[in-house]
C-alpha cells in the first residue's frame, strides 16, 4: 500500500512571522478521518460513518464485516470529507445524522441519485 504526501503550499498572511509556518508544519495530515456516506438504492437511505482508514472501512462494509450495512443491499459510496481531528469527524458525522444533514446530502448529491435511482 502506499501512502501519498500531502503537501502544503501556504503563503503566509502579510506581516506574520516565523511562527505562523511552525504552526501549518504542526499539522498532521498523515493521521485523517473521513466522515462517509453510503447510498442504498433499494431502501432510498443512507448510512453516515466515520473512520480512520476508509478503505479499510469500505472494505468491510464490502465483505459483510459491518452489521448496519450487511442488509443493505446494493450500496455505493457516494460521498466522504476528510478532517484533521478525530473530534471534527465525529461532529460532522453527528451533523450529517441529522435531517438537516441527510437533506445537505440530498441536495448535494441531487444530480448522482436521480440518475442512480433511474
Amino acid at each position: 500500500m502506499t501512502r501519498s504526501l500531502v503537501r502544503v503550499q501556504a503563503r503566509a498572511p502579510k506581516g506574520a512571522g516565523r511562527r505562523w509556518f511552525d504552526s501549518i508544519r504542526a499539522l498532521n495530515f498523515k493521521h485523517m478521518h473521513y466522515v462517509y456516506a453510503l447510498w442504498s438504492s433499494r431502501q432510498k437511505k443512507f448510512y453516515i460513518g466515520q473512520t480512520n482508514d476508509l478503505k479499510r472501512r469500505i472494505a468491510e462494509h464490502k465483505n459483510g464485516k459491518t452489521q448496519t450495512t450487511d442488509r443493505l443491499a446494493n450500496w455505493k459510496l457516494v460521498y466522504y470529507e476528510a478532517c484533521i481531528s478525530k473530534e471534527d469527524a465525529e461532529r460532522r458525522e453527528r451533523q450529517l445524522k441529522t435531517g438537516f444533514g441527510r437533506g445537505y446530502l440530498k441536495r448535494r448529491l441531487k444530480d448522482f441519485l436521480n440518475r442512480f435511482d433511474s
